[in-house]
């Protein structure tokens, strides 16, 4: 509902076609932040568990976003704040359960074709789902509702997960702090998860108050310093592919 509720509700509240690239623009920039997403999960557990409490929190955060999109009357910039926060759940779910599920199929993997199936079954019948609900409700009603809508769905998945359906280890007491010599043993990933990061949130600060032409020689200049990154940071065939 993020994606295809995002349309109708930035034409109900008043926002151009070049202010909606730039709300887009600005919403989908967790998915370009999982690198650190995930070096903070491994390096950082909470309460003894590297993905149960990150799912649970982000859920959160997606369903706070979801109910002040739903209920409040908002300005473009607000409303572009609120869509980035509530993809960082997705963002994140998707990370620690994509971790998760490519350890199972190191375990077993004759599994493995099946298990990717059955995610990205269940992803495009969602999506197919959205889609189908979104339309008709945006004519119908304002836009808002499909987020009111959306509030339960996104706070659903904390329940199983604090309830330990996502299987995971605790870690012992003397695990729980910041696992430095796990960051100094992958040095080099974690500063491009830096970089990556840092320049993710650079383009919504610069999308949010700067002209076009310096939004494209921002992002010109960030592509040119991730490639860059990535040959000092990865393998060389690894940079290659990025």
């Amino acid at each position: 509902c993020l994606l295809t509720g995002q349309l109708p509700y930035a034409r109900a509240i008043g926002v151009d076609g070049a202010s909606y690239q730039s709300m887009r623009t600005i919403s989908m920039i967790p998915w370009s932040m999982k690198a650190l997403i995930g070096v903070l999960s491994d390096s950082l557990p909470l309460f003894g568990y590297h993905k149960r409490y990150y799912i649970a929190i982000s859920s959160l955060f997606g369903c706070l976003c979801f109910a002040v999109l739903g209920f409040g009357q908002l300005s473009a910039s607000v409303a572009a704040i609120m869509f980035f926060f509530g993809h960082v759940e997705p963002a994140v779910v998707d990370l620690l359960c994509e971790g998760k599920y490519a350890e199972l199929m190191v375990e077993k993997p004759h599994t493995g074709s099946d298990l990717v199936s059955l995610v990205w079954a269940a992803y495009h019948i969602g999506s197919l789902i959205a889609s189908i609900f979104v339309g008709p409700i945006a004519d119908n009603f304002h836009p808002r509702v499909i987020f009111i809508i959306c509030i339960p769905f996104a706070i659903q998945i904390a329940f199983p997960t604090l309830l330990g359906f996502l299987p995971e280890k605790k870690k012992h007491s003397g695990m729980c702090g910041f696992q430095t010599s796990l960051v100094k043993k992958n040095k080099q990933i974690f500063i491009l998860a830096i970089v990556m990061a840092s320049g993710s949130f650079g383009l919504v600060l610069v999308n949010m108050w700067a002209n076009d032409t310096i939004c494209l020689a921002y992002a010109v200049a960030v592509s040119v310093l991730m490639c860059i990154a990535a040959f000092f940071c990865l393998p060389v065939s690894l940079a290659k592919c990025n």
